[in-house]
């Protein structure tokens, strides 16, 4: 289930699946937001700090980051996630 938002803003938590393990799920908290980076949180990462990442437009114009690095697996983290994603062991 995806949402209509295609802008990223701050307090949103997006939600992104492994490519591998689809009940690996990785979430990021966006803390600051202007017209083209976009500044995340994520427990676990970066040793707690915020990192800035340029956002870019997929070919639908939601917007999108890879917080984790662009090598084949990496989860793109897009504005139009589902918020209340879940493993499946907790549906």
């Amino acid at each position: 289930m995806e949402t209509n938002q295609t802008v990223m803003t701050v307090g949103q938590v997006l939600n992104a699946r492994s490519a591998g393990d689809h009940n690996c799920i990785w979430r990021a908290e966006v803390v600051s937001r202007t017209a083209k980076q976009v500044t995340v949180k994520m427990a676990g990462y970066w040793e707690g700090e915020p990192k800035r990442f340029g956002v870019k437009l997929d070919s639908q114009g939601v917007e999108y980051i890879k917080a984790l690095g662009s090598y084949s697996l990496a989860p793109c983290f897009r504005a139009n996630c589902d918020p209340t994603m879940k493993p499946d062991w907790e549906r």
